[in-house]
């Protein structure tokens, strides 16, 4: 875990205070002390104004993308590429049809004093488009009053303001070679090129472009190993330091760009630099290198062998999931310009045809300085929790929030193990172990007043879930209407009477197939009744495909409830015991593989979560007559368990739990679950699932799009319109779940280690029930 606590040392250098700020509803007072933001704390204020990308907007946009290629001191250079939206399925002729021609590139050229858009071109209108000769695009940049675009054959000069081609010249000849990253030092203009080999290992070419236009190539490689290089920085008007990773570690490479030298800096030279930390390099608009990574940007100075941040996301008041995602332009420390897609879209909608310059300027003071901070943890940024964020810190007068980047769950990865081909069972049991220790991590910087305030997505840490560690979010959710919030899947996520993690959003895990084959209860599978379903309807094969271990600790989980009650485990009674005879007759001893399963029993039967309803119509809804999602195998016949795409809980430390319930009810608001849902996901507000279902329904029944949701076509319903009907059945089958998919990691390793020997007949079940249940009871005693 990454123990430098880069929120308090870099990112808005908190002080530290002695008395709290607002309540806390916490029973226990809390441990964690908050901290504020100083007067000087960094503050940079947004313009953003629309180009046009060129694109026919008339034909719907798929989507679209931006990259900078570049500018002087009159324009910007802008290359948007993206894809049209395909027609529907039975009106395009086969047999004419060109994938390739919705595909488009342009080239915007922006004035950047007026901000006027003086030119837009297609570079790919002079390549040769023939069956077997056609030219692909692989990089266009703008360098020396010039815009130069690559492609697999040809390498193009164009005239900015006419569009009109100055020079053409072989791929390779005379020029650049294929590459899309493009670097200038001092006179000289640095193309690097990344080769991949077919032992699937890669290799760096530094290819010098002289003011002459001579070119000189210097290769880096290495037998048996990967070579990138991170990026190309500025020594001085001739040397340019080139920072290579493989997978012997870190190489400082110094080039002397006149003759092409190539020398290995001394390692200790760099200690300074930091490798991991390096993105996106440009040389600002001041002479200085600026580099952009994951919290913000930073100014390199090889000379003084510095790197200082000079802007963190943290410091604007941007969607953090959206400026992540911008380009990066100019910087001049004070001054920082991005492009890209700032509006919101999704996969219901055609994306918009324009893309946005944001130019940032450090303002005077900090807006914000003087309010409590609170931490939040997540894994992943995107555009609605960073809308989400926005929003409070925007409203919130007393607290904002910023996020962590103290805590890494890839720091548990083996990554020899992942190297390698593993069965079902091993990798869930690998799996397993990283969540442990990093739920463990958390839990113990929690417990001692030094963890995050508001945690996303945690759900599947379940040994997080006590109220040591989280505050039970039941207040914030208690009035909530059955009518307007599906409150089953909030009930289906309490431990005990507590909310420890709320589902923002979820999927539904269980098995696809038609209604009439659902158990006595009609939404899942007793034992007895799921054993007759495996030996009909899938014909014989079991698709949960585990071996006995890895099986019996997911029926476990699913019914947990059973077994552990307000802390303490009881393995004793006979549901234990029934679970565990019917692993060991009817389950075999290692996962089967995925091979087992026959094409006739995958039409029909397949173990399936879904996303949203989008993620419903492609599972094959055609083609069985009443489709549905029912339950995995259970004492009691319970429907489908539902994951938490998105959740949220709450530190029983934080400083102020209910400023933190306030966040929480931002997640909840009708802006936020539509969002969400027009991302083809699962949410607890109703009327934003149908509003997002209506739009899926408008957008399949007229086409919808080859690339959408990955399924590579439009959803099959046996001829007929999707319409409210199929709204209405995946609305019954949302309210048929009842509990939250969630492992305990560290539970769940016991019963892997200490059931076989029951399976395998080495011991009696009550001998293995009192070592499990001993020890299972030992980590929950731990927990507090």
């Amino acid at each position: 875990m990454k123990r430098t606590n880069k929120i308090i040392s870099s990112v808005l250098a908190f002080a530290l205070v002695l008395s709290g700020v607002g309540g806390c509803s916490s029973k226990q007072e809390s441990k964690k002390k908050p901290q504020f933001i100083p007067e000087d704390t960094p503050w940079f204020e947004s313009n953003t104004y629309d180009v046009e990308s060129g694109a026919d907007a008339a034909r719907g946009i798929e989507y679209s993308s931006q990259e900078f290629a570049g500018s002087d001191d009159r324009y910007f250079v802008v290359h948007t590429s993206g894809r049209y939206q395909m027609p529907p399925e039975d009106e395009i002729d086969w047999n004419k049809f060109d994938y390739n021609s919705y595909n488009f590139h342009r080239v915007v050229v922006i004035d950047r004093n007026t901000k006027e858009t003086v030119n837009v071109f297609d570079p790919e209108s002079v390549a040769d488009q023939g069956l077997t000769t056609r030219e692909f695009l692989d990089s266009i940049v703008y360098m020396d009053g010039k815009i130069t675009a690559k492609t697999t054959a040809k390498i193009r000069d164009f005239d900015p303001l006419t569009g009109e081609v100055l020079d053409t010249r072989p791929s390779g000849s005379n020029g650049i070679s294929t590459s899309s990253e493009f670097y200038k030092v001092g006179e000289y203009g640095i193309d690097l090129e990344t080769d991949w080999k077919d032992n699937g290992l890669s290799s760096c070419n530094i290819n010098v472009i002289a003011p002459d236009g001579t070119v000189t190539t210097v290769e880096l490689n290495e037998l048996d190993s990967s070579v990138y290089a991170s990026a190309v920085l500025e020594l001085n008007d001739t040397t340019a330091l080139i920072p290579v990773s493989s997978n012997k570690g870190y190489v400082f490479y110094e080039l002397d760009l006149p003759t092409g030298k190539l020398t290995t800096g001394k390692e200790k030279d760099y200690e300074w630099l930091n490798v991991d930390d390096l993105g996106t390099t440009i040389v600002g608009s001041d002479g200085f290198v600026y580099t952009r990574n994951t919290i913000g940007i930073s100014r390199i100075d090889a000379k003084e062998k510095t790197m200082e941040e000079v802007f963190n996301y943290s410091w604007c008041g941007i969607n953090r999931g959206v400026i992540e995602g911008l380009d990066f332009m100019e910087c001049s420390g004070d001054s920082i310009i991005l492009l890209g897609q700032t509006k919101p879209s999704s996969i219901y909608e055609s994306a918009p045809s324009d893309f946005q310059i944001v130019e940032l300027t450090k303002a005077g003071k900090n807006p914000n300085a003087g309010k409590a901070v609170l931490e939040l943890y997540t894994e992943n940024m995107d555009e609605v929790l960073g809308a989400a964020i926005a929003k409070f810190n925007e409203t919130n007068k007393k607290y904002f929030i910023v996020i962590s980047d103290r805590y890494d769950a890839g720091d548990y990865v083996d990554t020899a193990f992942s190297m390698k081909q593993h069965s079902d069972d091993e990798w869930e049991e690998y799996q397993l172990g990283v969540y442990s220790k990093m739920s463990n991590a958390l839990a113990m910087d929690i417990m001692n007043g030094e963890g995050p305030d508001i945690l996303i997505n945690t759900s599947k840490y379940g040994q997080l879930n006590n109220s040591a560690c989280l505050a039970d979010l039941t207040p914030y959710v208690k009035d909530l209407d059955p009518d307007s919030y599906f409150t089953n899947i909030i009930e289906g996520s309490k431990t005990g009477d507590a909310i420890y993690q709320l589902p923002v959003s979820f999927s539904i895990f269980g098995l696809y197939t038609d209604a009439k084959e659902a158990g006595s209860s009609g939404v899942g599978f007793t034992l007895d009744e799921y054993t007759s379903f495996v030996s009909g309807a899938c014909n014989g094969t079991d698709l949960l495909l585990e071996g006995q271990a890895v099986y019996f600790s997911g029926l476990f989980n699913s019914m947990r409830d059973t077994f552990i009650k307000d802390g303490k485990a009881d393995f004793s009674g006979p549901e234990f015991a029934a679970l565990a005879d019917y692993v060991k007759t009817n389950v075999p001893e290692r996962s089967p593989g995925w091979e087992v399963i026959t094409e006739q029993t995958y039409n029909y039967v397949d173990l399936f979560s879904c996303n949203g309803i989008g993620s419903f119509y492609h599972e094959r809804t055609g083609m069985i007559n009443d489709p549905t999602i029912l339950g995995t195998p259970s004492l009691d016949g319970r429907g489908p368990m539902f994951n938490s795409q998105f959740s949220v809980a709450v530190s029983s430390q934080a400083p102020d739990i209910n400023a933190c319930g306030e966040f929480v009810k931002i997640l909840l608001s009708d802006e936020i679950q539509t969002a969400i849902a027009m991302g083809d996901n699962f949410v607890l507000n109703r009327s934003s699932f149908r509003s997002a279902a209506e739009a899926a329904n408008i957008y399949y029944n007229n086409g919808g799009s080859m690339c959408s949701t990955g399924g590579g076509s439009t959803p099959y319903n046996g001829g007929k319109k999707f319409s409210t009907e199929n709204i209405d059945s995946v609305e019954r089958i949302i309210r048929s779940c009842t509990y939250l998919r969630s492992k305990d990691a560290d539970i769940s390793i016991i019963l892997i280690e200490e059931m076989p020997a029951y399976f395998l007949g080495q011991k009696s079940l009550d001998a293995v029930i009192k070592i499990t249940q001993n020890r299972a009871q030992k980590v929950l005693d731990e927990r507090g």
